[in-house]
């Protein structure tokens, strides 16, 4: 078997799919938002490409250049989001609820904890954003996330249909619900709406993957292995069907 927080973090893999929740501000007065963003983007592609130097230099001359600039902040903390870089992540989230976009802030600090594997500290920052906006799409959807990797797969569902009852064809909230169906034991429940949702996005491998995920768990190996082998190599998908084998019994 193996251990719960190597779970947790596969199915936290699973469910933050396609960079989830990135947030925009609102422009302050020291930027033009489409231009400070590019700038953003610039310092990124670099990080990515591993010229640390030059990118921190980059995006810590953007945060000194605006300030007083919420969208400054929120583009900066996103950036070092994808990247990982949860600390500055974090600082630049802090900063950005101190401009006024507490909203858009509280969300992005609930995202690195759930990043974190920290779901109870997301929950904190979620809790805020549902008390003042309840439909809140974002945060609906990240709290089931929250849920279910403390094993709450109901109270998680909860939130998933929450969100959909809202949004109907909300994407995230279709492919959250369906993953926790199936790790809930119910994947023939998942089955369907997981199918529907990659119909509609037949370009998009990691849902093409959660389906792959979700046929498995329902005992459709063949059709499984099908389905995996669209964007993986043979021994790639055994891989992961294999670590989806050791998952502990739904009690």
């Amino acid at each position: 078997m193996i251990a719960a927080r190597s779970i947790e973090r596969q199915l936290l893999r699973c469910m933050l799919f396609a960079g989830l929740l990135f947030l925009a501000g609102c422009s302050g007065p020291n930027t033009n938002g489409t231009s400070v963003l590019s700038q953003i983007s610039v310092g990124e592609n670099m990080l990515g490409y591993g010229d640390f130097e030059k990118a921190y230099a980059l995006l810590d001359a953007i945060a000194a250049d605006n300030p007083h600039s919420s969208v400054a902040a929120l583009g900066l903390a996103d950036a070092y989001f994808r990247q990982k870089a949860y600390l500055k992540a974090a600082i630049h989230y802090r900063k950005a609820a101190d401009l006024g976009a507490r909203m858009e802030s509280l969300l992005g600090l609930a995202r690195v904890e759930l990043a974190r594997n920290n779901p109870q500290g997301a929950k904190v920052f979620l809790q805020e954003i549902l008390r003042v906006s309840p439909h809140s799409l974002e945060a609906l959807n990240a709290m089931g996330i929250a849920h279910d990797l403390e094993g709450h797969h109901d109270l998680a569902q909860q939130f998933y249909r929450a969100a959909l009852a809202y949004a109907p064809s909300d994407e995230k909230a279709l492919n959250n619900y369906a993953l926790s169906l199936a790790f809930s034991g119910r994947a023939w429940e998942a089955y369907s709406p997981m199918a529907e949702l990659f119909r509609s996005n037949q370009d998009n491998t990691t849902i093409r993957q959660n389906l792959a995920l979700v046929q498995y768990l329902a005992g459709d190996r063949q059709r499984a292995m099908n389905t995996a082998f669209l964007d993986l190599t043979e021994s790639q998908a055994k891989a992961n069907f294999a670590q989806i084998s050791k998952l502990p019994p739904v009690r």
